[in-house]
C-alpha cells in the first residue's frame, strides 16, 4: 500500500469516491474533496478509516442528513480523530447541532 499524506481532489465533478477507503486507508493525513457532487451521508466509519487525519474538507458537496447520524455518533467519531485540527462540512444539506464535545478536542483549531 502506498503512503498518501495529502489527497487533494477538490473542484472536480466527482459523484462517488468508492475507491477512497480502498487506497487511502490509515495513512492519509489531509483530505480535501470539497466542491464536487458527492451526495448521501458521510460514512460513519470515517474515524476508523483515517485515524491520523488532521485536515478534512468536505464542503460544497451534496452530503445530507443529520450530523449525528451522518457521522455515527459524532462524539465517538471525533474522539477517534485525535489529530484533527480542521473540519469543514459547510455548504452541504446537513442539519443538526454540532455537539459540545467538540470543545474537548485539544488539537482542534477554533
Amino acid at each position: 500500500m502506498a503512503l498518501i499524506l495529502t489527497l487533494a481532489l477538490q473542484n472536480n465533478s466527482f459523484v462517488n469516491l468508492f475507491f477512497l477507503s480502498q487506497y487511502c486507508y490509515i495513512s492519509t493525513y489531509q483530505i480535501d474533496i470539497s466542491d464536487n457532487h458527492l451526495s448521501g451521508q458521510i460514512q460513519a466509519n470515517i474515524g476508523d478509516m483515517f485515524p491520523y487525519i488532521s485536515y478534512l474538507n468536505l464542503s460544497w458537496n451534496d452530503f445530507e442528513g443529520g450530523i449525528p447520524s451522518s457521522f455515527g455518533p459524532l462524539t465517538n467519531v471525533l474522539s477517534k480523530l485525535l489529530e484533527l485540527y480542521f473540519l469543514d462540512i459547510s455548504n452541504n444539506y446537513m442539519f443538526g447541532k454540532i455537539p459540545s464535545s467538540i470543545d474537548n478536542m485539544t488539537s482542534f483549531n477554533r
